[in-house]
């Protein structure tokens, strides 16, 4: 709540991450299973999307909402095939994947200002780019959970 409000004051706004996006549609797609059992409430995805301040109008109802069907997917996975996919993205925040690359941070010129005096203090440190659901979506229609399980390890 501190954070929040500092952020607030400071008019400070990140948007999500891909990966940040699909960890917290498996945290309420968890929660939907124990309230509604293997049948899920047909409103969910609506209702993940509302959280994260993403408004589907009722008019794009099925075209706006298969536009994220690619995070639906990967999030409404449980069991050892979430656990390797949440490794991987763990992986992904920390740099360790692949071929992956980075994306330098800007400075505000107060900051940098500040800093020559004390250049020693400061590190800065590259963010990891957003995740590509491209590779990801070459394993959606493999329903057979061993084969995923083999791929993701």
């Amino acid at each position: 709540m501190l954070a929040w409000d500092h952020h607030n004051d400071n008019d400070y706004r990140q948007k999500m991450s891909c990966i940040e996006h699909i960890r917290f549609f498996h945290h309420e797609y968890l929660d939907a299973l124990q309230k509604y059992g293997p049948r899920l409430h047909p409103n969910l995805r609506r209702q993940c999307l509302l959280e994260v301040n993403i408004v589907v109008n009722e008019s794009m109802r099925s075209k706006g909402l298969r536009k994220y069907d690619s995070w639906f997917q990967l999030a409404f996975r449980s069991g050892e095939v979430w656990e390797l996919q949440d490794r991987i993205f763990s992986m992904w925040e920390r740099k360790e994947v692949k071929g992956q690359r980075s994306k330098k941070v800007k400075l505000d010129s107060q900051v940098e200002m500040k800093s020559k005096s004390r250049k020693s203090d400061l590190i800065i440190e590259e963010l990891p780019k957003d995740m590509k659901l491209l590779p990801w979506r070459s394993l959606q229609g493999i329903k057979d959970e061993r084969l995923l399980v083999s791929l993701l390890s």
